[in-house]
């Protein structure tokens, strides 16, 4: 458990952050601002930072899996995913209401790689390896690569918003839950649904 002093987080942004999340091998910490600033600071080295990009449409949510701990809030335009992706380095997903930016962090810049086009995205993650991308509309789950930039499949079956994704460890089955009481087990690389179960949870978790 990692503790901070307030007063050494206050000063990041103009804004109040609204999300934030934490590396397990590194000391850094990236935090989103309602000033639309996306700051990646080192938190044992006097809050040096260690990259910063503005972001002119705004984000809300910072998700990934195992290498960050993450916080979410919620806010109406994007979205923006992040995660270590070994011999690449770290790559980061930021999600627009109208297409998906997959970048690369360098020790310089965020280098924008990739572009999809996409819409009404609520919300996007990364697989536990990085190299699948879930991007989540109303009720619809979209996997794509993120080495190849091709669609994989297409999750269907819930009738309600989904809430929430669980990527399975091998990253070859997820998980979903949404507002209509399912929860759903797919087969990431077919698009078939291999269970479903009604549960009426809003949060789901993979050991």
């Amino acid at each position: 458990m990692i503790e901070f002093n307030e007063n050494r987080l206050y000063g990041f942004h103009a804004y109040s952050i609204l999300s934030m999340g934490l590396c397990a091998h590194k000391s850094w910490l990236i935090t989103l601002g309602s000033d639309n600033w996306l700051r990646i600071v080192d938190y044992k080295d006097d809050n040096r930072e260690i990259l910063s990009k503005y972001i002119p449409d705004g984000a809300f949510a910072v998700t990934s899996k195992s290498i960050w701990k993450t916080f979410v809030y919620y806010r109406t335009e994007t979205c923006f995913s992040f995660k270590d992706s070994d011999p690449y380095g770290f790559h980061l997903c930021l999600a627009l209401l109208n297409r998906i930016h997959l970048y690369l962090i360098t020790n310089s810049e965020f280098r924008l790689i990739y572009q999809y086009e996409t819409r009404n995205t609520r919300f996007i993650e990364l697989s536990s390896s990085g190299h699948l991308l879930a991007i989540i509309t109303t009720n619809l789950i979209q996997i794509y690569s993120t080495i190849h930039m091709n669609l994989i499949s297409q999750l269907r079956g819930h009738v309600g918003k989904i809430q929430q994704i669980a990527w399975c460890r091998n990253d070859s089955i997820l998980i979903s839950c949404g507002t209509d009481g399912m929860i759903y087990t797919f087969n990431v690389y077919t698009g078939m649904t291999m269970s479903k179960l009604q549960a009426f949870l809003f949060l789901i978790s993979i050991d």
